[in-house]
C-alpha cells in the first residue's frame, strides 16, 4: 500500500519529537504571559482561537441567528442601553418562578457554607460559596444561566452563541485593609481573558444592597470609562485617579434588593467594589458569558439540554 506525502510528512513530525507543535506551544505561552491581561496582543490569541475552531465560530452564529429571530421589543431596548452603557438592569425579563428558586437554593447554600468558606489572600473579602458539585446542569444555577431569555438577550449582543464560564456565588464582608495588595478588586480596573475583551456578566444581587455600605458594584459606564487615562499593560488604579479625570459625576452604584438582576461589561466598564462597611456584607451569583473560550469544561451534563445550550457549556 502506497503511503501518502501528508502520512509520510506527519510520521516525520512525530520522529522528530513534534517540532511544529513545540513552536505553537511556546507562542501560545508567550501571548498567554504578555498579553493575556490589558495588552493589546490577545487580539492576537482571539483572532487565532476563531481560525482553530472556524467550524464552531459558524455553528454559534447561525444557531444565535435562530434563538434571537423574535427578539422581544423590551429586550431589544434593554440590549440598547447595554451596548451604550455597559449596564442594564433585566430583572423583568426573567423567568419570576426561576429566579425565586436560583434565591431559595443561594439562601440554603449561604446558610450552609458561609461559616466555613475561605478566601485568598489577594481577596480577603471574597468567601466564595459554590463547589464544583453544583456545576451540573439539573442545579438551578445552570437552569438559570440556560434559560431561554438569558441565551437571548446574550446571544443577541454577541451575535453569536456565547461560552459559560465558571458561575460564582461570592459573599463579600468587611475587611480592614492593611496593604496595598489586599485592595485587588476595591480599586479601579478592567476585566480581560487572554482571548478577547468581549463578555457580559448577569449578576443576581442575592442579599439586599440598597446603599454603598454593601459595598455595591460600581461601575463608570463605557463613555466615562473611555476617558480614563491607564497605561499600555492596565493596571488598577485609584479614586483619585477618577476625580483627577472629572468622572467622580459619572460613578454609578448599582443598588437593588434582593434578586436584582443586571448585565454588565466588566471588559468595557471600569468598575470596583466589595467596599463593605464594618457590619454589612453582600451576595451575589455571577455568571460569566465570553464570545470566545479556550478553557476546559466545568459543567457536567446530568439532564437532557438542548444543541443550543451544549453549545453555552461545552467547549
Amino acid at each position: 500500500m502506497t503511503t501518502s506525502p501528508v502520512q509520510l510528512a506527519k510520521d516525520l513530525h512525530r520522529r522528530m519529537g513534534y517540532p511544529l507543535g513545540k513552536v505553537h506551544y511556546g507562542v501560545e505561552s508567550y501571548f498567554k504571559k504578555w498579553g493575556g491581561y490589558g495588552s493589546p496582543l490577545r487580539h492576537v490569541r482571539r483572532i487565532s482561537f476563531k481560525a482553530r475552531n472556524l467550524k464552531n465560530v459558524l455553528e454559534r452564529k447561525r444557531t444565535a441567528q435562530a434563538i434571537t429571530r423574535d427578539l422581544k421589543p423590551e429586550m431589544a431596548a434593554r440590549l440598547k442601553e447595554f451596548r451604550e452603557q455597559g449596564f442594564a438592569y433585566i430583572s423583568d425579563l426573567v423567568d419570576p418562578q426561576l429566579l425565586a428558586e436560583l434565591g431559595k437554593h443561594c439562601d440554603e447554600m449561604i446558610g450552609t457554607r458561609s461559616e466555613s468558606a475561605k478566601s485568598a489572600a489577594s481577596h480577603p473579602f471574597f468567601f466564595p460559596l459554590t463547589k464544583p458539585e453544583d456545576y451540573t446542569t439539573d442545579n438551578v444555577l445552570l437552569r438559570f444561566a440556560l434559560h431561554e431569555s438569558v441565551m437571548q438577550i446574550v446571544s443577541a449582543h454577541f451575535g453569536s452563541v456565547p461560552f459559560l464560564y465558571p458561575i460564582s456565588v461570592q459573599e463579600s464582608r468587611y475587611f480592614k485593609i492593611e496593604k496595598k495588595k489586599q485592595r485587588a478588586s476595591q480599586q479601579w480596573h478592567l476585566d480581560y481573558t487572554d482571548v478577547g475583551d468581549d463578555a457580559i456578566a448577569l449578576w443576581v444581587y442575592l442579599t439586599d444592597v440598597p446603599t454603598v455600605d454593601q459595598g455595591p458594584l460600581t461601575i463608570l459606564p463605557i463613555p466615562a470609562s473611555k476617558k480614563v487615562t491607564n497605561s499600555f499593560f492596565h493596571g488598577r488604579i485609584e479614586d483619585e485617579q477618577i476625580e483627577a479625570a472629572g468622572l467622580n459625576p459619572d460613578v454609578h452604584p448599582i443598588l437593588g434588593p434582593k434578586l436584582s438582576v443586571f448585565l454588565v461589561n466588566t471588559y468595557k466598564c471600569y468598575h470596583m467594589g466589595s467596599r463593605c462597611k464594618e457590619g454589612q456584607r453582600r451576595v451575589v451569583a455571577i455568571f460569566p458569558f465570553m464570545k470566545s473560550a479556550d478553557a476546559d469544561n466545568f459543567v457536567k451534563i446530568t439532564t437532557p439540554v438542548s444543541d443550543a445550550q451544549k453549545l453555552v457549556i461545552c467547549r
